[in-house]
């Protein structure tokens, strides 16, 4: 039986410094604020980057102004090479500027040094370029994540938690989320407050492999989740008990008739969730 939480994992998956920290600091609280040259030049500079981001990227003005408090070009040559470097990896225009909107930061860094390792990293572990195309795209801000303080350690810790490489790929791929969340301060005390109500190892094996989403939430809401679950009555030995927390989390979060159609989606699998959830919270069919 898979036995999941009970075990000590003590990976450290430590958060990189922001790099935001880096580039956003304010021009008044700069020694050069002083100078009407340097002000004159860093206006310029801020024009600058404004318009690259405009005319080069697709950003609406008032994104670019925003993002230029954190962007400051000399010359367009890093933001160029980095547009090269995603073009190379087989990403199209608008996927490029769907991610540079999403994390510009991406334009400061450098493609053979920062990026390039990452990819490589992806690939390594079994997914395709397509496949590492449309992870990126769907969560650019894992490109802010250290390599080796946290990519690494993460896919280790998802990979020891499911046991096998094939279970870790899928969970990738369903949740572009899984590798840029805290693994130590969100999912795995979740996994522990589950393993506590009773609910066995082998049905959180199935959850995280296919729905890692449920459990990248705070403890907080998690629990408030399972605990409506238990006072519904459901069993925390079957599976509807599973898919009721998954069905639960998402009617906190979308409409009623949207939750009402996954509901349907999962009629066959766990039969009687939809009829449950629809007296108990007095949904109209």
């Amino acid at each position: 039986m898979f036995n999941l939480v009970s075990r000590n994992l003590t990976i450290s998956v430590l958060k990189t410094t922001s790099i935001h920290g880096v580039f956003a600091r304010s021009l008044s609280s700069s020694p050069a604020a002083s100078n009407p040259d340097s002000v004159k030049f860093s206006k310029i500079q801020h024009s600058f980057t404004v318009s690259y981001l405009i005319e080069s990227c697709g950003f609406p003005p008032e994104k670019a102004i925003s993002a230029s408090k954190y962007l400051n070009f000399k010359t367009p040559d890093r933001a160029d090479s980095v547009i090269a470097f995603f073009k190379n990896q087989g990403f199209t225009e608008p996927q490029i500027y769907h991610l540079v909107r999403k994390f510009p930061m991406a334009l400061t860094c450098n493609p053979q040094t920062n990026l390039l390792p990452k990819f490589e990293f992806l690939s390594s572990i079994g997914l395709s370029d397509a496949e590492i195309v449309k992870l990126v795209t769907a969560r650019p801000k894992s490109l802010g994540r250290s390599l080796k303080n946290h990519l690494k350690p993460t896919f280790k810790l998802l990979k020891d938690l499911l046991q096998s490489n094939d279970r870790t790929l899928i969970a990738i791929k369903r949740c572009a989320w899984v590798l840029d969340w805290d693994f130590q301060s969100n999912m795995v005390p979740n996994m522990e407050y589950l393993r506590d109500v009773g609910v066995p190892g082998s049905k959180m094996l199935y959850v995280l492999t296919y729905q890692p989403r449920d459990f990248l939430v705070s403890n907080e809401q998690f629990k408030m989740v399972v605990e409506e679950i238990v006072e519904m009555g459901f069993d925390p030995l079957k599976t509807n008990f599973m898919l009721a927390i998954h069905a639960l989390s998402w009617w906190l979060k979308c409409s009623e008739s949207t939750f009402i159609d996954r509901l349907r989606r999962y009629e066959k699998e766990a039969p009687g969730v939809l009829k449950f959830y629809l007296k108990k919270m007095d949904f109209a069919q």
